[in-house]
């Protein structure tokens, strides 16, 4: 007679759909008093579950046929935290810190009936790639114009390299098997170098709630005009904070070596207020696009990358996606990108932010900045333009 499978192995052989059923089934039992969880939750589309209930179930649905397994895990033979998070996030669901217990409800259930967040694009016509006074002059010039308006937006996004920044620290490790350790490192430094533009940003008073920030950090030594790293810093505005970093996660080929890549893809999905965010670097888009799913090498460093963050993404149900990319003149750059989103998640907002021009091409554009703005969003978004002249005009 062979011997039972332990819990470990038992919890290595659950999928995707062991877990959703389990998720139906206490939605249809509800969560037992001795089975609330004390530090972690499972968040699926709208409510949080126990992590090791989910499990339990889970492990009861796998192995329904089996006459010594088919009542699922018992609670003390395995543990919380670490191992069932860890399980759970590698089959792309999202675990969060949270003492509610498991047994909220409808999280996300919108406001006064909003089913999306209002987005205020800033729109640079021209490079973007600013020192932080220069930055917050044109924050400053779109705050002006918000206020004018009478408006308010949940939002504010800015196009990716907004900031440009010179850290000094030790070089990171790059390429696509450098640690999430060498990007954490650089945030940290830029947030404690952003310090003296934070405070000066809450003097700006956006009429928002939320801003995302585009911000590039260049190294020491570094010999060429290209960043070291791409970030995008979550600011509270209201206590001018920075409540979450993320960035460049699928580089192009001309800079995966060059560059520090954000390998935790877990920082691209984030809870902005109310709202479920996909926050995405500039060329990150492009994972989603069908052309670059069909034609990559799922077993190469990139396949690998983009699937898992697919995969992510997919659990994950953002209503919202935020692309930061660094120049665009014109929409064609990222219409592969936002057709691969909308097919996967059907986000209800998505908005590219734009820098309204390619080097390479001088003053030459590809397209108007009108079809350039209409083409890169979707949903309840408002663009600001900035052409560095202190004055700001509406789209």
């Amino acid at each position: 007679m062979s011997a039972l499978p332990s819990a470990p192995d038992i919890i290595d052989s659950l999928d995707r759909d062991d877990v959703v059923q389990a998720l139906r089934e206490i939605d249809r039992k509800g969560v037992p008093l001795k089975r609330k969880s004390t530090k972690f939750c499972l968040e699926y589309k709208g409510r949080h579950y126990p992590p090791k209930l989910a499990i339990s179930f889970a492990s009861a649905f796998h192995y329904a046929d089996d006459p010594d397994l088919h009542e699922g895990l018992d609670p003390n033979e395995f543990a919380g935290g670490s191992q069932s998070n860890k399980a759970l996030s590698a089959l792309g669901f999202l675990v969060v810190a949270c003492k509610c217990g498991g047994l909220r409800e409808m999280k996300d259930k919108p406001i006064r009936g909003k089913e999306a967040p209002r987005i205020a694009r800033v729109v640079v016509n021209g490079r973007a790639a600013f020192d932080p006074e220069r930055a917050l002059r044109c924050l400053a010039g779109v705050a002006r114009a918000i206020k004018r308006r009478g408006e308010r937006f949940d939002i504010i996004t800015t196009p990716g390299g907004f900031i440009a920044q010179r850290i000094e620290m030790e070089t990171q490790l790059i390429g696509w098997e450098a640690p999430a350790a060498a990007f954490r490192a650089i945030s940290v430094n830029a947030e404690r170098s952003l310090q003296p533009f934070l405070e000066s940003l809450r003097e700006v008073a956006l009429p928002a709630d939320f801003l995302t920030l585009g911000v590039d950090v260049f190294l020491p030594g570094n010999p060429e005009d290209d960043a070291n790293a791409q970030l995008v810093a979550t600011v509270d505005l209201a206590s001018a904070k920075i409540v979450g970093w993320t960035g460049k996660s699928y580089p192009t080929l001309a800079e995966e070596k060059e560059l520090v890549h954000e390998t935790n893809l877990q920082s691209h999905l984030q809870k902005i207020g109310r709202w479920r965010c996909l926050v995405l670097g500039c060329h990150d888009l492009n994972m989603f696009s069908p052309r670059s799913i069909a034609t990559r090498d799922s077993k190469s460093s990139r396949g690998k990358r983009a699937d898992a963050l697919l995969k992510l993404a997919k659990a994950f149900d953002p209503q919202v996606v935020l692309q930061h990319p660094h120049n665009t003149d014109t929409p064609n750059i990222w219409m592969g990108g936002w057709a691969g989103v909308t097919r996967a998640l059907n986000p209800k907002t998505y908005s590219s932010g734009i820098a309204y021009c390619w080097p390479r091409h001088g003053k030459n554009r590809r397209a108007s900045l009108q079809e350039t703005l209409e083409r890169t969003k979707h949903g309840d978004v408002v663009d600001y333009i900035w052409s560095g002249v202190g004055k700001v005009s509406i789209a």
